[in-house]
């Protein structure tokens, strides 16, 4: 069992589980892919049905809609007629002899017959007289029931009730049977006639329809859509069905807007309700298709995509374990290989490749820790005595003399002079530039080694040198003859070795040499002297070599406890900032440097707590400018990163410009965008007033640009500019517009005559009115009236 489980953790760190995990990310990256395409596709395939089916519902409501107008326009044309309305509402009942004008009607409805040919037929029912009046003849109703719907479904009395009746329009299913012994369904329109001056029915205007020329005209539609095709009335019931199944629709209550669709239940199978409703009528087309043949060609986009994904994922697994048996044999034999060489066979607690490189890399550290160790070993006590003979801190050893150290380690004696060099490798481009294959640690620490190397065997030519590295700088002390006090020898071979370093490898730095002072005690002052001239290099833009000696005679060492930079020299600072002026905030930030760090020295800790005051009000310019502290520093994040870092005095000035006109572009812009939206928002208040000036006058026809202008004191040009660049549309236009509107107003609303509504809408003329109607709408006053 343990055996098993060994041999199971050896092939799960295994890379053939990681070669697998990976082939199978690739296998399933285009399997995925797939799977996304298909929904996008079926989605895709989904809405082009739903479109189809929309615009054949499209197709049947334009279709049967122009059949209704044609219902509608034909009983409005009867209604109006002279004759119907001499019959109808002039008493002609009472007298008892109505003949005649029953035969005027009947003559009328005969050239009605001529113009509707594609209705099958229509009549007027008299209730007065209970008689039916058709094209060329009159019947008595119970004959013309009997002719034409005898046998039905409709009764007499349901049909006397219907016709009968005063009230709205409706549509109803009914069956007419013939001699022959033939029937036809009919699409039947019934219109009410308004009831006479006593209030009593006067009748209807009836229209019938074949169903089957109906259908006929939805031929196509029925045939692509593949599905039932009905036509149901308001009160859900169907008056029109290419399949005689039921009555009533009972799906009808859920149709909801003026079209879509539904899913439900139809003879048991899943079916979608496809609707559309007419749009001069209350009829609603109804398409029923199962759901079956909607999902027909997804179904075959979905049996594609099993086959296709199938077939990849058996052809990968194949090519996945082709590849790995191939790729896996010479990581094989060159692990038996090394375990031959170390004369050991050893487990694997991880993949091969990390097996491999951990067996390299123990080999090449053990390798570098020998190395290391040997050389730690060698300069380990001249370096660290020399470090303490640096500070001071070397005192004699209860058995031990400092005499018989210094003599062990060849140091000197107390009788010799000694100066000490303190070398500052600055950054070098070039010598990184030429280095660029290696990485920053590794091209630090070749860059030393050259600079060490080359300075103690130039220096060592004439003098004995010792280097150490004392608070991360490279120091030298170098042992004098007692006969020379000059240090010019000394300085002369500095110099050559900085000339060797910077044009040989571009290699730059700066060196500061102390003076000369006798005995190991004096070796603490020399280091200190140097340390001081060092930091002058913080307030030197560039020096190679700093000179204990000369800067003191020259006294550039006086050294200064505090800086200046008071109260009201801020507050001026912060008003220059404020108001974005970077001249005069630039001059004053270059004085504030001058004076404290050029007129003096300051240490580098005391000069750097200077540079961030200066941020600091940097930071108190934003924020009194109505920004938080968080977006200068958003803004300068590295450039403060950077001044942390900063050396020299040069390049904190120029990182303090830097800020200090980036915060004066900041608030300049700041100010500009005020008075820019205070300029906005006066043109805003402006505009305002010219559309509430035009709207309180526009009916007047003395109302123009010219007359706005000098209401609001301003040049009508320039006004109508300032409206049109505001509004998007010119003044002149803007009045004509309002115009316009309550003219359409006039002429939906009352029925008074092209003049007055040009009056009363601020027009000077009746033609100016109608030009500038029809530039506007399209078309005149009149074809506009007439539309609605």
């Amino acid at each position: 069992m343990n055996i098993k489980w060994r041999k199971w953790r050896t092939l799960r760190r295994s890379v053939i589980v990681a070669w697998f995990a990976s082939y199978m990310v690739v296998l399933l990256l285009p399997i995925l892919l797939s799977t996304w395409v298909y929904h996008e596709t079926v989605k895709a395939l989904q809405q082009q049905i739903e479109r189809a089916h929309d615009s054949l519902l499209q197709q049947m409501q334009e279709t049967v809609d122009n059949r209704i107008d044609s219902f509608q326009r034909l009983t409005t044309q009867i209604y109006g007629d002279v004759n119907v309305q001499r019959l109808l509402y002039s008493n002609t009942f009472a007298r008892g002899d109505y003949r005649y004008e029953v035969y005027q009607v009947a003559q009328d409805l005969k050239l009605f017959r001529s113009t509707y040919t594609t209705l099958d037929d229509f009549y007027i029912y008299w209730t007065p007289s209970d008689s039916v009046i058709r094209p060329s003849t009159s019947q008595p109703g119970e004959m013309a029931y009997q002719e034409l719907y005898g046998g039905g479904d409709l009764s007499l009395a349901q049909w006397r009730e219907l016709v009968s009746a005063t009230g709205k329009q409706r549509f109803l299913r009914t069956t007419a049977h013939y001699e022959s012994r033939l029937s036809k369904e009919y699409l039947t329109f019934v219109r009410p006639f308004p009831v006479d001056l006593n209030n009593q029915p006067t009748g209807s205007a009836v229209v019938m329809m074949d169903q089957q020329q109906i259908l006929k005209a939805l031929a196509g539609i029925r045939d692509f859509s593949d599905g039932e095709t009905l036509i149901v009335a308001g009160d859900g019931t169907i008056l029109v069905s290419d399949q005689k199944k039921q009555q009533t629709l009972p799906e009808f209550n859920q149709f909801e807007g003026e079209k879509g669709y539904i899913e439900s239940n139809q003879s048991g199978e899943l079916a979608r309700y496809y609707f559309i409703r007419s749009n001069n009528s209350d009829l609603t087309y109804v398409s029923i298709v199962p759901d079956r043949l909607v999902r027909k060609e997804a179904n075959e986009v979905r049996r594609l995509m099993y086959y296709g994904v199938g077939v990849s994922l058996l052809g990968g697994l194949v090519l996945t374990y082709l590849f790995m048996r191939r790729n896996y044999q010479p990581i094989r034999r060159m692990i038996d290989i090394l375990n031959m060489r170390l004369n050991k066979q050893t487990g694997m607690d991880s993949n091969e490749f990390t097996w491999i490189e951990d067996h390299l890399s123990r080999t090449l550290s053990e390798n570098d820790r020998i190395s290391l160790r040997m050389q730690q070993q060698q300069n380990q006590l001249r370096s660290g005595f020399i470090a303490r003979l640096f500070k001071g801190k070397v005192d004699e050893q209860d058995d031990i003399s400092r005499e018989e150290i210094l003599e062990s380690l060849h140091i000197g004696s107390e009788a010799d002079q000694f100066a000490v060099l303190l070398i500052y490798i600055e950054s070098s481009p070039v010598f990184h530039e030429r280095t660029a294959d290696m990485d920053n640690h590794r091209q630090d620490r070749l860059l030393h080694f050259i600079i060490t190397n080359v300075i103690e065997e130039t220096i060592a030519v004439a003098y004995r040198i010792h280097l150490s590295e004392v608070d991360e700088l490279t120091a030298c002390l170098v042992q004098l003859p007692v006969e020379q006090q000059s240090l010019s020898r000394l300085i002369e071979l500095v110099q050559s070795a900085q000339v060797f370093l910077k044009h040989k490898y571009g290699a730059e730095m700066t060196i500061a040499i102390s003076g000369v002072h006798t005995g190991i005690d004096g070796i603490a002052i020399a280091y200190h002297e140097a340390t001081i001239s060092l930091e002058y290099k913080f307030v030197a833009d560039h020096a190679e070599v700093l000179i204990y000696e000369q800067l003191y005679q020259e006294r550039l060492l006086q050294q200064s406890h505090d800086y200046y930079f008071p109260l009201s020299i801020e507050r001026q600072l912060l008003n220059d900032m404020k108001v974005g002026d970077a001249e005069r905030a630039r001059q004053l930030l270059e004085e504030i440097v001058e004076r404290n760090l050029h007129e003096t020295i300051l240490p580098i800790e005391l000069a750097k707590c200077l540079m961030f005051d200066l941020v600091g009000t940097f930071i108190k310019s934003m924020v009194e400018s109505g920004d938080s502290k968080d977006v200068f520093l958003t803004r300068h994040q590295q450039t403060i990163e950077t001044l942390t870092r900063a050396g020299t005095v040069k390049e904190m000035k120029g990182l303090l410009l830097f800020m200090l006109e980036d915060v004066c572009r900041h608030t300049a812009a700041r100010q500009e965008h005020n008075k820019q939206k205070n300029r906005n928002l006066e043109l805003e208040y402006l505009i305002q007033q010219v559309q509430q000036f035009v709207d309180h006058n526009y009916t007047n026809p003395d109302l123009n640009v010219s007359m706005i202008g000098e209401h609001f004191e301003m040049k009508a040009t320039y006004l109508s500019k300032l409206f049109r660049d505001y509004i998007g549309e010119g003044l002149l236009d803007y009045i004509n517009r309002m115009r316009i509107d309550q003219a359409k107003a006039l002429l939906r609303d009352q029925p008074i005559t092209l003049e007055e509504i040009a009056g009363q809408s601020g027009f000077q003329s009746l033609n100016t009115f109608i030009r500038i109607f029809k530039k506007i709408e399209g078309m005149t006053p009149g074809q506009y009236r007439n539309t609605l």
